[in-house]
């Protein structure tokens, strides 16, 4: 529930929608997110509905670098590559997606991965 992560998250499945179904409007961009985040996380979906409302309607400072890491990512994944298709390596192609594996693994990393809080699991509760 980390705003950044928020941010990233629904950002990227809104993205990846579109790119895969066209432009949505966003009644349909919500109930996208909304989905996919029940799917990928288990969590009820109003709640992440509701906490993506609040951070976008605050100007939350992390959520909206969130969404613009996101943007950065799928800017990443489908930049054209037609003219250099030397530069990819076999099985690139994924989901209609070109992309140099290389750069995509090592952005995920640095947008992704680098912003995963550790989890510190309450001294009260049982392991």
């Amino acid at each position: 529930m980390d705003p950044y992560m928020v941010g990233f998250m629904s950002m990227l499945i809104s993205l990846v929608a579109e790119y895969t179904t066209g432009r949505l409007d966003s009644q349909s961009a919500g109930l996208v997110q909304l989905e996919a985040w029940r799917d990928v996380t288990g969590f009820p979906s109003h709640l992440i509905g509701e906490e993506i409302c609040l951070l976008s309607s605050g100007h939350d400072r992390k959520f909206s670098h969130g969404c613009l890491n996101a943007s950065r990512f799928m800017e990443e994944l489908t930049r054209s590559v037609s003219n250099h298709p030397d530069r990819l390596p076999p099985g690139s192609r994924v989901h209609g997606l070109n992309y140099d594996r290389s750069a995509a693994m090592a952005l995920w990393s640095d947008l992704f991965e680098g912003h995963i809080e550790p989890f510190e699991q309450d001294p009260d509760l049982p392991p």
